[in-house]
């Protein structure tokens, strides 16, 4: 008979037998939760799960016949949902009405009109100083005569060689005036003004002359591009960038309109007065330019802001509503709507593949791991047995179509 173990021996054997479960938890404690071999090939699962779902969408994508412009409808179809789609057509209608609804934008230049006054103020004063400094030096002399015209009078204007002094003087004074002021103004025309005296008053109704045309506004000519006689236009003054609509532009003068009226009203001034009115109007004729120009780049930005500002148009499809017909021929509004149910069909039947595809890859792959774990489970234990299983693995396709894995 063989011996029994001892007691004491048996207690010992009892207390190692217990000692090694609580070793394991004591291990399983120390070890961090992303080591630990189920979470690993939890996380496998999970990541070949959606790599495997991307790598099979791409050639799930809904194939949808689309119709074009023209083409003949070979059944019936409806919308299947509620749903808008942009209406270019209306849309783009409505941007270009928008767009013709932008009037020119015409620059004021008010500064030029004050500036051809200064100007005119500053050139007649040149004569006048001149005048008044010249008749204060032959005033000494007795024997002198005392103004341009009496020395025509007295045959002193012959030959340049028997001008005096002074009637030099004038002829240069003439030709700078004439140069400095880019004026063509004759010699007696601008004499003239000497026959008067250099009055004041004839500067100051050129000044008002030329007041009354420049307000008006002076374009270069009436060359419009905007069809600005039946529209109108926007009058924006530079200097303080207010802007007034203007619909009637027949109170807007060209260049050579604002020449006639110039003259018409020089002539209002000066009545009687021919050889006076020439020489005014030679002078205020060089002056006078256009004072309102078209912006051409502040119009364009108006016009496609005006564009940008307008809401696209919609056509909204109800559910069931009949789009096109069998046999009808399909037209722009029709096509649209068609390619824009196409487009929403697309996203619902995609979203419902790609969560049954994952649950598809998802349990192919749980029921091979399970497979694998009931058949080679030295194998698949932890993942880096797993890896070097299937690093290993040798797959053998027979000629009908079954695939082993050994």
């Amino acid at each position: 008979m063989s011996e029994k173990p001892k007691k004491g021996k048996m207690k010992e054997l009892a207390g190692q037998k217990k000692a090694t479960p609580a070793v394991a938890r004591q291990k399983s404690k120390s070890t961090p939760f992303y080591r630990a071999d189920n979470f690993q090939l939890y996380m496998l699962w999970i990541a070949m799960t959606f790599l495997l779902t991307l790598f099979i969408v791409p050639s799930l994508r809904v194939k949808i016949s689309s119709i074009e412009v023209g083409d003949i409808s070979s059944k019936n179809i409806k919308a299947t949902m509620d749903f808008s789609v942009e209406d270019q057509e209306t849309t783009i209608d409505r941007r270009d009405a928008a767009e013709r609804a932008v009037l020119p934008v015409y620059d004021y230049n008010n500064s030029l009109r004050s500036d051809l006054v200064e100007k005119i103020h500053a050139m007649l004063r040149s004569m006048r100083d001149f005048y008044q400094e010249k008749n204060a030096q032959l005033a000494q002399d007795t024997n002198a005569p005392k103004t341009i015209q009496d020395k025509k009078h007295l045959g002193t204007l012959s030959s340049d060689k028997s001008l005096p002094a002074t009637e030099k003087d004038w002829e240069q004074e003439w030709g700078k005036f004439a140069q400095a002021n880019g004026i063509n103004l004759d010699y007696d025309q601008y004499l003239i003004f000497e026959e008067y005296n250099f009055d004041p008053e004839i500067e100051n109704w050129m000044v008002q002359g030329l007041n009354e045309v420049m307000k008006k506004g002076i374009v270069p000519s009436y060359t419009f591009s905007f069809n600005e006689p039946e529209r109108g236009l926007i009058w924006r003054n530079v200097s303080t960038q207010t802007e007034t609509k203007i619909e009637d532009i027949n109170q807007i003068l060209d260049l050579e309109g604002a020449r006639k009226q110039i003259e018409s009203r020089i002539k209002d001034l000066f009545p009687a007065e021919e050889p006076l009115i020439d020489s005014v109007y030679v002078i205020i004729q060089g002056l006078i330019s256009p004072n309102l120009t078209f912006n051409l780049s502040e119009t364009r930005a108006r016009m496609e802001l005006a564009r940008e500002s307008v809401k696209p148009a919609f056509f909204q499809i109800k559910k069931g509503e009949m789009i096109i017909r069998e046999g009808e021929r399909a037209k722009q509004d029709q096509v649209e709507k068609l390619n824009a149910l196409m487009e929403m069909q697309k996203g619902e039947q995609l979203v419902p593949m790609i969560f049954g595809l994952v649950l598809i890859v998802g349990l192919t792959l749980m029921i091979l791991f399970i497979l694998l774990r009931r058949f080679r489970p030295n194998q698949v234990h932890t993942l880096n047995n797993l890896t070097r299983y299937l690093s290993t693995t040798r797959i053998i396709k027979i000629n009908s179509g079954y695939t082993f894995i050994f």
